[in-house]
């Protein structure tokens, strides 16, 4: 199981499992051991967020756009989806 809800700013709890943070710039004043996995790799390209924030393209393209980022970068998505097959 896989689940969104908690920012990596939220308290980490016992019943959150296995806390994979997935952005590109580590966020400021988060100590390490609040997550335990970074797949930088993964995370929005700073460009892509830029447009996105500014109004130059519209979710749809952000998200295309994004998926297309993920090619190439298989065995990382495949380490997410065996973690979230061991628990959440």
């Amino acid at each position: 199981m896989i689940k969104t809800a908690k920012t990596v700013y939220d308290k980490p709890e016992s019943s959150d499992g296995k806390r994979i943070l997935v952005m590109r710039l580590w966020p400021r004043g988060v100590a390490k051991d609040k997550v335990d996995v970074w797949l930088k790799e993964l995370g929005t390209e700073k460009e892509l967020i830029k447009r996105w924030k500014s109004g130059k393209i519209r979710w749809k393209e952000f998200e295309r756009d994004y998926m297309k980022s993920l090619n190439g970068k298989e065995e990382l998505l495949k380490l997410i989806a065996a973690e979230a097959k061991r628990g959440p």
